[in-house]
């Protein structure tokens, strides 16, 4: 508000601008106090959205791990059974 007060003060130049600027300067402010919960918001939701995405890398990488180890054993068993 000291920003807000300093800009009314210099706008009094004609009658009634005072006000207004007094007003869009607290708009402004009050602007710039939503952003951060905004900014913080956006962040949880990137990092949740990055954490769910490596979890399905990693459920897709332990799934074709199983595939392939499940192939290693088929092949073992059948060159011990000479196919």
């Amino acid at each position: 508000m000291i920003f807000a007060a300093a800009l009314k003060g210099s706008c009094r130049d004609r009658e009634g601008e005072g006000d207004a600027a007094y007003v869009n300067a607290g708009i402004h402010q009050w602007l710039n106090f939503r952003h951060p919960p905004g900014i913080l918001l956006c962040y949880v939701s990137l990092q949740y959205v990055s954490r769910q995405r490596m979890r399905n890398n990693k459920r897709e990488i332990d799934r074709l791990t199983e595939q392939f180890q499940e192939l290693f054993r088929q092949n073992d068993q059948d060159k011990q059974q000479g196919l």
